[in-house]
């Protein structure tokens, strides 16, 4: 599968994509979110209004609930000691060779969305540590052409391949990538949100029988 209309985020290779053809991603998006669309949205669905952001704090948006098994971010904690506990941290990790997030941006976020995910991936991609090269080397972005819940823009996150142990919650790479700014950023991201997100991890299924 590959993105149309590619596009060169900056050092690294990271791509911006619209999904423009119904038989591509969209295709799967559809069949995995579209049970969503037909669900009215309510007041409990809508992110929780921005807190100021301390190190280690910062959580994700609202979780669009995809079934058992499906990941979340998660909050790690320290075990128990003596000491005073460390705060926790931000977590989402994914298991399987690939995954991807659904994301329901407000129709009037959609830009701002798309400026701070491409703003991510490029500091990513300039980063001299190789778990964030690596980040970024994996992740594509497409905009499903048609309009989501709530007239909702909808974008994918597609990680391909997945970094193994690698923390790809955008609250905590904010804090890494931008510590001076994050206030600012984390905000403009929360507030961009619609429904919330949905993470899903992906596993390959072969289609052609290996002739040897």
């Amino acid at each position: 599968m590959r993105p149309m209309n590619t596009r060169r985020l900056g050092p690294g290779g990271s791509r911006c994509a619209w999904v423009s053809s119904p038989g591509m991603l969209l295709g799967i998006v559809a069949g995995i979110a579209l049970p969503w669309f037909c669900e009215p949205v309510s007041a409990a669905q809508q992110p929780a209004e921005t807190q100021a952001v301390q190190p280690g704090e910062a959580q994700d948006p609202p979780v669009v609930d995809s079934g058992p098994g499906d990941p979340a971010a998660a909050t790690e904690e320290s075990p128990e000691t003596d000491e005073e506990p460390a705060p926790p941290i931000a977590v989402r990790t994914f298991e399987g060779p690939a995954a991807m997030i659904i994301n329901y941006v407000q129709s009037g976020s959609a830009d701002d969305f798309e400026a701070l995910t491409r703003r991510m991936v490029e500091a990513l991609a300039e980063s001299e540590d190789a778990e964030h090269q690596a980040l970024a080397a994996g992740w594509t972005m497409y905009r499903v052409s048609e309009p989501g819940p709530n007239n909702n823009a909808v974008y994918v996150w597609l990680f391909d391949p997945v970094v193994e142990d690698a923390n790809y919650a955008v609250a905590q790479l904010l804090n890494e990538l931008f510590p001076a700014e994050v206030q600012q950023l984390y905000e403009t991201y929360m507030q961009s949100f619609g429904v919330g997100q949905t993470p899903l991890e992906l596993e390959p299924v072969e289609l052609v029988e290996d002739p040897g």
